[in-house]
């Protein structure tokens, strides 16, 4: 699988745009669920954009190599 390398800049951007994205959607929420495999800080930038709380989840669990390998031949 190829490396996705996004700068400080293009991040915030991409996080700016999805919350003008929920915005526009009109969709009505009271908390943001945060989760460890990369969400957690765009989870803690909205919650402060949209000034809501954040729940995250913290525990995650990742099969080893070789089970991903088995698992996907």
């Amino acid at each position: 699988m190829a490396s996705l390398h996004v700068s400080w800049d293009q991040y915030n951007t991409l996080v700016e745009r999805l919350a003008l994205t929920v915005h526009e959607s009109g969709y009505d929420f009271d908390q943001i669920i945060c989760i460890a495999r990369g969400g957690m800080r765009v989870g803690d930038v909205l919650s402060r954009i949209y000034e809501r709380r954040s729940r995250s989840c913290r525990r995650t669990r990742t099969r080893p190599k070789a089970a991903r390998s088995a698992a996907s031949s």
